[in-house]
């Protein structure tokens, strides 16, 4: 086989390389699933300091709401999960507070239901015609109450010491990998080429030596 048709055949198979490579990072990344609550929105956050975004999530279900239900754990990794619910009129301020608490890194909101409107005939309220009777009063409407859940992702600390994300390492790794696989698919005609040409010289140099020999 001549040695072009070898490079050439080399160069094709390593099409398939990056693929494959690019493949095996996809299926490595982490893909967040839907939210299995009745919560009207999600917010997905990744933070340097977890248990600061924690005690800024309590602080806003202190303030706008109630705190319904939270959990956290460490290991490779710290997580922190919690859903809150606020009133309606609530909603979109506390949506804007918790974008403060870390880096949001994925966001899902539902359709919000409607608020019914009160018609103006039933708003007069009546006049009782009993002095000493309590004041008739129309009841306030009940506001609704929406559920926000929150996740949290970063780091773990372990006696002081920050625990490195090796993952990101890791992509960061391939990515580079990917790189220069491209880099090099794009030179193989270049490559190819340089081989030929040092091949044909050398065949030239021992035809002009052998020649050389025969004469003398």
């Amino acid at each position: 086989m001549k040695p072009c048709h070898f490079f050439s055949k080399l160069s094709r198979a390593y099409l398939f390389l990056p693929l494959l490579l690019l493949a095996s990072v996809i299926s490595c990344g982490k893909l967040e699933t839907p939210s299995t609550s009745n919560a009207q929105a999600l917010l997905v956050f990744t933070s340097e300091d977890v248990p600061a975004s924690r005690l800024a999530v309590l602080g806003i279900a202190q303030r706008n709401g109630r705190l319904v239900q939270s959990s956290s754990d460490t290991g490779t990794e710290s997580h922190y999960q919690a859903v809150i619910g606020v009133p309606e009129n609530k909603f979109f301020d506390s949506m804007k507070e918790l974008s403060s608490i870390g880096k949001l890194k994925s966001e899902t909101t539902q359709a919000l239901p409607a608020t019914p409107s009160v018609p103006k005939e039933n708003a007069t309220p009546r006049v009782p015609t009993d002095p000493g009777s309590v004041a008739a009063k129309d009841s306030p409407q009940q506001m609704r109450e929406y559920l926000i859940e929150i996740r949290v992702t970063g780091p773990a600390e372990q006696d002081g010491l920050r625990i490195p994300a090796f993952k990101d390492a890791f992509l960061g790794v391939a990515s580079a990998l990917l790189s220069l696989i491209y880099i090099s698919i794009w030179l193989s005609p270049l490559i190819v080429l340089y081989i030929i040409y040092r091949i044909r010289k050398a065949r030239k140099a021992r035809s002009t030596v052998a020649g050389n020999t025969a004469g003398s």
